[in-house]
Parts: C-alpha cells; sequence; structure tokens
C-alpha cells in the first residue's frame, strides 16, 4: 500500500496541545493540514514483514529477528490503535503484511533500543524506539526492547505494556513527545499537568513520581487522557461517530477505572446506580469524577478516575445507593441521585434532578429547573431562573432564589422560601412555613397547620385548612384564612384578608385594610388606617384602631370597640346595634328592620330602604331615615332628624333638634313634650307631655297630651285633638277639626281665624268659646243634630251633636 502524505504541525498557542507535540519544525502529521482526517492501516510484525535496505541506520529489523509479538500483545496494540481512533477521525485500517503489504503504522520488539542515541531523525522513549509521521522508511513504527515482552499488556490500570503502548501509538500516529523536554515553540505544562492525568505521554504518574510499568500498585490510564484527546482532535478533528448515539456508561462494582471519556453525540447517562461507593459525578467537560477505587502512584491515593474529555457533553446521571456528589453541565440534565445523603448542582440547563432516597441538597443553579426531593428530608435551592420544586416527602426546606418558582413542599412539614420574584409556593400536607420574600408571591399553606410569611411585595397568602398563621409583611397582600382557626397580621399596606371558616384572630396591621371574618367567633383588630372590617358570622370581637374604619354587623353577639381618637368610624349594621364608646356612625343594611342607638359622641345613623328607629341620645347627632317609615331620636344636644321618604316619626328630646324633611317625603310625625313649632313638611305632632304647640301653613294632625296643652293649628286645614286636660285650641286659618278631649277646654277665634271649622266634642256648660272683642255671632242655626254658628268674621262654626236651645252666653267667653 502507498504511503500517506505527510503536513507540519504549527503551534496553537494553547500550551495543553503545544507542549505535546515535538519541537518546532518536528512536529508532523499524516495525511493533510490540521483539522483533516487520516486513514492509516497497521499491524504487528510477523513473518511476513518486509522492510527497506535503507530502513534507518539502527537496522530495527534485522535486530528484531526471532523476538515474536504474541496475542496479549498484539491485542494491546489493537486496543491502543482503537483508543486513538476513538477521539480521533483517523480510519484505522489492520492489514496482514507481506511482500506486497506493507502497514503505516507497525508494532514488534527489537535489541535496537540498546543502540539508541538521541537524533533528530527520530523521537525517542528510553524502553521504545517511536517513529514519527514523515516520509522514512521507518515512519510511524514502534519498536520495544525485547526486555519488555514480560509486561502486562492486559487492557487494564495495571496493564504497564498496555500504557506504553498508548503512549508511543501517540507519537508514531500525532507526533507526541514524551513531556520531559519542551514541545513546539517551547511550551511546558506545569508540574501538576505533567502528569498521566492529563495525558498518557506524561512520564510522571503523579507530581514528582514517575511511572514504572512493572510496579502494579500504580494506577495507569486507559485511554488517552484530557490533554492527549484535546491535541489529537486538534490535528485530525474529532471522532464524531463515537457513542454518538444514547450511551450508558455504566461500570462493574468495584472496577478500577482510570480514563477519559469521549461522547461524540446522542443523550447519554453516566450511570452509578449498581454501585454502593460514595461518587463524585462531575459532567462538564474537562472535568474528573471519583469514580469507583481511588487509583494509586504507588504512594498516596486519588479519587480522581473518570474524566470526561473536552467538549464532549453527558446529559445525564444516576447515582448510586450511598452519598454521592453530582454536578450537571451546560446542557438541560436528567440527575437521578437515587439513595444516600446526596448533593446535586444541576449548573446551567434546563435540569430535571430527583433526589429520591436519603437526606438530599438539590441546587438547580442557572436556567429553569424540576427538582424532586424525595422520600426523606431534602434542602433543595431552585437557582437563577424560573423552578419548579416538590419537595415530596419529609421535612423539607425549598429556596426559590431568584427569578418566578413554583414550590410544592409534599408530604410533611416543609420550609419554603420563595426568595426574589414573584413565587408561588404551595405547602401542601404537613405544618409548614412559608416564606415569600421579595416580590409578589402566592403562598398556599395546605391542609395542616402552617406559617405564611409574605415578605416583601404585593403577596397573596392563602392558609388553605388547619389553623394556620398568616403574615402578610409589606406590600398590599391578599390574605385568606380558609378553614380552621387562624391567626392573620396583614402588615404594612392596604391588604385585603378574608379568615372564612374558624375563631380567627386577625390584625390588620398599618394602613387601609379591608377585612371579612367569615364564619366564626372571630378577633379582629384593624391597627392604624382607615379598615373596612367585616366580622362575618359568630360573636366576633372587632376593633377599629387608629384611623376612619367601617364596621359590617350582622349579628347581635358582635361587639365593636374603638380607641379615643381612634378616628371617625362607622358601622353598618344588618342588626340592631347600639354604638360602643368611640364609635361615631351607623348605617343600617340588609332587607330587615334596624334599630341604630348612638352614644355621647355626636352621631351619624342612617337607615335603609325599611322602617328603622333611629336613636341619637347625647351628642349633636345626625339621624337619616331614608326610604320606608322609620323613627327618629335625637335625645340630648343638638341633632339634625331628616326622615327621607317615607312616614316618618320623630320624637323629639331637645328644642335645639332641627327636622329636615322634603315636600314628597311621606306622613310625617313629630311627638315632643314641650313647647313646639311645626316645621314645613311634617304633618303630624303629637303631644306627649304638657307643652304649647304651634302648626304650620299645611294641613297638620295635632295631638295634645293629658296635660293642659295649649294648641295652635294656624294656617291650613288641621286636625287637632287636644286629648285630656284643659286644652286651648285655636284652629288657626283654613277649614280645622278640633277635638278637645276630656276637660275643660277653650276654642278660641281671633280676627285673624277665618274657614270652617268644625268642634267633634264640644260640651255646652263645660266647654268655652271664646271669641275676641271684635267679633260676634251673627246667627246660631239647629242643622240636623248639630249647631252651626256663624260669626262675623266670616268664620262658620259647626258644634257636632249639640242643640242650639243647650247653647247659652255662658259658652260664649267675649274677650
Amino acid at each position: 500500500m502507498g504511503q500517506p502524505s505527510v503536513s507540519p504541525v504549527f503551534a496553537t498557542g494553547d500550551n495543553r496541545i503545544d507542549a505535546l507535540l515535538a519541537p518546532s519544525g518536528l512536529a508532523t502529521k499524516w495525511g493533510g493540514p490540521a483539522g483533516t482526517g487520516a486513514t492509516l492501516t497497521y499491524s504487528v510484525r510477523t513473518d511476513g514483514s518486509t522492510y527497506a535496505d535503507d530502513y534507518s541506520e539502527l537496522d530495527e529489523p534485522v535486530r528484531g529477528q526471532g523476538f515474536n509479538v504474541n496475542q496479549a500483545q498484539a491485542d494491546a496494540f489493537d486496543a491502543a490503535i482503537a483508543a486513538w481512533a476513538a477521539v480521533a477521525n483517523i480510519n484505522f485500517v489492520p492489514v496482514v503484511e507481506s511482500a506486497d503489504v506493507t502497514a503505516d503504522i507497525r508494532f514488534g520488539f527489537s535489541q535496537a533500543t540498546d543502540l539508541v542515541n538521541q537524533d533528530n531523525d527520530f523521537a525517542f522513549e528510553t524502553q521504545a524506539i517511536v517513529r514519527q509521521p514523515s516520509f522514512a522508511p521507518a515512519a510511524g513504527d514502534i519498536w520495544f526492547a525485547p526486555d519488555l515482552q514480560d509486561l502486562d499488556y492486559s487492557v487494564s490500570t495495571s496493564g504497564g505494556g498496555y500504557n506504553l503502548m498508548l503512549r508511543t501509538v501517540g507519537t508514531a500516529v500525532f507526533s507526541f513527545a514524551a513531556t520531559t523536554s519542551p514541545g513546539i515553540n517551547g511550551a511546558t505544562l506545569s508540574e501538576v499537568e505533567n502528569t498521566q492525568s492529563f495525558t498518557v505521554m506524561s512520564e510522571n504518574a503523579s507530581v514528582g513520581v514517575e511511572v514504572d510499568e512493572r510496579n502494579p500498585v500504580i494506577t495507569l490510564p486507559t485511554s488517552p487522557m484530557l490533554y492527549d484527546i484535546l491535541a489529537a482532535q486538534e490535528l485530525y478533528g474529532p471522532n464524531l461517530t463515537h457513542n454518538a448515539g444514547d450511551t450508558v456508561y455504566i461500570f462493574a462494582p468495584g472496577q478500577q477505572l482510570y480514563q477519559t471519556i469521549w461522547d461524540a453525540g446522542g443523550t447519554d447517562v453516566l450511570d452509578w446506580s449498581n454501585q454502593t461507593q460514595p461518587v463524585l459525578i462531575d459532567l462538564n467537560d474537562g472535568s474528573y469524577s471519583t469514580l469507583g477505587p481511588p487509583r494509586s502512584d504507588g504512594v498516596t491515593a486519588n479519587e480522581f478516575t473518570v474524566a470526561i474529555a473536552f467538549n464532549a457533553f453527558i446529559e445525564n446521571a444516576r447515582g448510586g445507593v450511598d452519598s454521592d456528589t453530582i454536578i450537571g453541565n451546560e446542557l438541560d440534565n436528567f440527575i437521578l441521585a437515587n439513595s444516600g445523603a446526596d448533593s446535586v448542582r444541576g449548573f446551567t440547563g434546563n435540569d430535571v434532578i430527583y433526589g429520591n432516597i436519603g437526606n438530599d441538597i438539590l441546587y438547580g443553579n442557572q436556567d429553569a429547573d424540576v427538582l424532586f426531593g424525595g422520600q426523606d428530608a431534602d434542602i433543595l435551592y431552585g437557582g437563577q431562573d424560573g423552578d419548579l420544586i416538590y419537595g415530596n416527602f419529609a421535612n423539607d426546606i425549598l429556596y426559590g432564589n431568584f427569578a418566578s418558582d413554583i414550590l410544592f413542599g409534599g408530604g410533611d412539614g416543609d420550609i419554603l422560601y420563595g426568595g426574589k420574584g414573584p413565587d408561588q409556593l404551595l405547602g401542601n400536607k404537613g405544618n409548614d412555613i412559608i416564606y415569600g420574600n421579595k416580590d409578589a408571591d402566592l403562598l398556599s399553606g395546605g391542609p395542616d397547620s402552617d406559617l405564611l410569611i409574605g415578605g416583601s411585595g404585593n403577596d397573596t397568602l392563602n392558609g388553605d385548612s388547619g389553623n394556620d398563621e398568616l403574615r402578610g409583611g409589606s406590600g398590599l397582600d391578599v390574605l385568606s384564612g380558609a378553614d380552621g382557626d387562624d391567626t392573620i397580621d396583614g402588615g404594612i399596606e392596604d391588604d385585603l384578608i378574608t379568615g372564612d371558616a374558624g375563631n380567627d384572630q386577625i390584625n390588620g396591621g398599618d394602613n387601609d385594610d379591608t377585612i371579612y371574618g367569615g364564619d366564626g367567633s372571630d378577633i379582629i383588630d384593624g391597627g392604624p388606617g382607615s379598615d373596612f372590617i367585616d366580622g362575618g358570622e359568630g360573636a366576633d370581637q372587632l376593633f377599629g384602631g387608629l384611623g376612619n374604619d367601617t364596621f359590617i354587623v350582622s349579628n347581635l353577639s358582635q361587639v365593636v370597640t374603638d380607641e379615643v381618637n381612634g378616628g371617625t368610624d362607622l358601622i353598618r349594621s344588618q342588626v340592631n346595634v347600639t354604638l360602643s364608646q368611640n364609635v361615631e356612625n351607623a348605617t343600617a343594611l340588609g332587607p330587615n328592620s334596624i334599630i341604630l342607638t348612638g352614644n355621647a359622641l355626636d352621631n351619624r345613623l342612617e337607615g335603609n330602604d325599611r322602617d328603622n328607629s333611629l336613636i341619637g341620645q347625647a351628642g349633636d347627632d345626625t339621624l337619616i331615615g331614608g326610604l320606608g317609615d322609620d323613627t327618629l331620636n335625637g335625645g340630648q344636644g343638638s341633632d339634625q332628624l331628616d326622615g327621607g321618604f317615607g312616614n316618618d316619626t320623630y320624637e323629639i328630646t331637645d328644642d335645639a333638634d332641627t327636622i329636615i324633611e322634603g315636600a314628597t317625603g311621606g306622613f310625617d310625625t313629630v311627638l315632643v313634650n314641650f313647647n313646639f313649632t311645626v316645621p314645613e313638611n311634617i304633618e303630624s305632632l303629637i303631644l306627649t307631655g304638657q307643652a304649647e304647640a304651634t302648626g304650620s301653613e299645611g294641613n297638620n294632625i295635632i295631638t295634645g297630651s293629658s296635660g293642659s296643652d295649649q294648641i295652635s293649628g294656624r294656617g291650613g286645614a288641621d286636625t287637632i285633638d287636644g286629648a285630656d286636660g284643659a286644652d286651648t285650641i285655636v284652629g288657626g286659618s283654613g277649614d280645622d277639626s278640633l277635638t278637645g278631649g276630656g276637660g275643660v277646654d277653650r276654642f278660641v277665634y281671633t280676627t285673624g281665624n277665618t274657614g270652617n271649622d268644625t268642634i267633634t266634642d264640644y260640651e255646652a256648660g263645660l266647654d268655652l268659646i271664646t271669641i275676641d272683642n271684635g267679633i260676634s255671632v251673627v246667627s246660631s242655626n239647629p242643622v240636623g243634630v248639630d249647631t252651626v254658628l256663624t260669626l262675623s268674621s266670616g268664620t262658620v262654626l259647626t258644634l257636632l251633636g249639640v242643640n242650639p236651645a243647650d247653647i247659652t252666653i255662658e259658652d260664649l267667653d267675649m274677650m
């Protein structure tokens, strides 16, 4: 077969690569320029192998006669070729040499190693002669010293012969040189890097410890390592077919490992689920994991055994039965920690992480992750983006951290922290503690007794069932206790609070809150600010605090209390209510007739559409009846009484009261026990004690007391009933109906009196008709059983049931 082309290799500027290459001017590769692949044949020396007459001055083939390659050695050579082929874009083709067939890469044994001296024509190692790519006849050939035939050529971490085979193939194919000398452009590695942890080309097992192929205690790599793969792919490009599918990397329990994984694609899994040893699994390229027993340099142990090559990406991982540490990479990882107290970090990417069994710590880190705690008490951190976090079972701690997260506590008592961003935190079962922290969060406690703390931001807190404690914190919060005997504190800003079922204790906190107690006997304190408080059902205790508060009272067992100087407060009541001390105003609500009773303050009492009773008591009160037939009693003080529409009754107890009644306000009645003049638009006046009563210019109905009243109808067609007592009644202008009632009554007619009046119960010889001096009786005529008197003033006076013959001069009192 023809010899392949050879191209020079130049410095890359990356010491990890350049330090492995032969010095400047000597570095070469098979095929085209760096980055392009090649096809190479390979073979071990056989009896059919032929060599050029001018092979080399060391005459390796001649000095190698009689030293055959056994099967173990041939297998090791095949494995080394395959290991490099797995990482680089090289098509290695095995051939059987003959007179007509010569391989590009060949392996054999030769005593020529005894004659080796440094020469510019070849690179060399102490125990082997290796020819790098060139056009020379010996290029690509590897000759081991015959005394290396007894090495361990197994493909294992104790295979010294196989390890040396990896190194020498690296020189024959890639022009890699031993790192004991500077590489191209004088590039060198640090002491730590110049070990087989990073490159199989190093002669150091670790810092200060040389590789000894005959020492079985030293653990040796079974693959090209991190820098080897990086450099090989720089020269030939990567092998994009090796493990390009969905690969599962799983190892036998207790297996000694020391290798670097190159994976070309697919969705892969690093699977430690069949192991009992606690490990570190790091899915990041260029990083080591601690899989299997620690490796040894013959002196000290090192736990880092398996690396992932640069630019190789494994998506998923499964932990073992012990306590593992698993680190994700930039991809969307699926990580199953399995049993044990594990620590898992998702890194970047939208990761899904299951803690499973054991007390785990899970970190989502960047991007939108899904975290499941599993069966035991776990700690879960969401990270920087919008995460979905499930505590599952046991007592878990969940941190949303940044962005908009959703946290589910799970089956037991959990602690949830929302962090920054508008989060949703759901406690589910168990007695949970939930912190919203910053921004507008949604907190839900679940079926048991939970503590919910909103923090800053406009939060929504739902205690759900159980005896919960809710704290809104700062922000415009919405808090709902739901079922159970809850304790709720709205905190700062204007909050909306609902106690719902159960005997709740609610504190609105600062600012103007809206509070609904719901069912149960609640204790509600609005706190500072103008609050709206609705106790709901049950025997509630309602405290307004500072500010102008509004209370909704729906049953007689509720008690409203406010502070001195606590603002101007209002009770809106569906039942009869008496204002407690320091509460100023009340309004009737609902479909029923309500009795509103004030206190010693200046109250404002306002009825609903029904027939209400408003009682002001002391203070300068304002009473507004509204629709319906209302009864208004201002009590002591200078009160304003407005019955509104309907047939209202005013009980006046203080002459400083003012009645406000519209022309269309219905048929209204005033009850009073002192001298009183009927205001406009009041139709009826009833004296409850001896007094002087004066009608309006309208049509009044005036009823006296049991005492001796003086009643004047003034204008309008009035109906006056003096009731018991010796009353004096002046009908005034208009056609009036006058009833004296019991006692000796006097009916007075003066010059100003006009109209046709009727006296319904005049008793001749007992009652008196008083006529002004300027008026005379023109005629006295019977009309049926009545007597009709016509006065000179034009007044016609009809005495019902009175015979004219019974009227004598004694009945007429001329003034």
